[in-house]
């Protein structure tokens, strides 16, 4: 009996930690990640095509990412703001476009 409670008493306690990592605000945020786009022409060279930030994790509703490069590396990051148009669909429902990058006003240079 004291093993079926000891597991019983396990399991309610996974359920509750699991669902705080779940609601934690940290997962509701957004994030970017540094592009670098290259293509090759008739020739054989490479030539980059689009350099910059582009968003991974997508901004909650009603909401923007503004996406940031770092000065001394090649690295982005992300941070939730206010929405530069609040009627656009893209701050009603944001995604990981190029558009709702916009809509945070930072750095977008990673989409061709």
């Amino acid at each position: 009996m004291k093993i079926v409670s000891t597991i019983l008493l396990f399991a309610i306690l996974c359920v509750v930690i699991d669902s705080a990592v779940a609601s934690s605000p940290k997962k509701r945020g957004c994030d970017c990640d540094f592009i670098q786009l290259a293509v090759t022409d008739k020739s054989g060279k490479k030539q980059v095509k689009a350099r910059g930030c582009t968003i991974y994790r997508a901004a909650p509703a009603n909401q923007a990412c503004r996406c940031t490069k770092d000065k001394n590396d090649d690295n982005c990051s992300g941070a939730l703001v206010k929405c530069k148009d609040p009627k656009s669909a893209k701050c009603r429902s944001p995604d990981d476009s190029k558009e709702a990058c916009i809509l945070g006003g930072g750095n977008c240079g990673g989409y061709a």
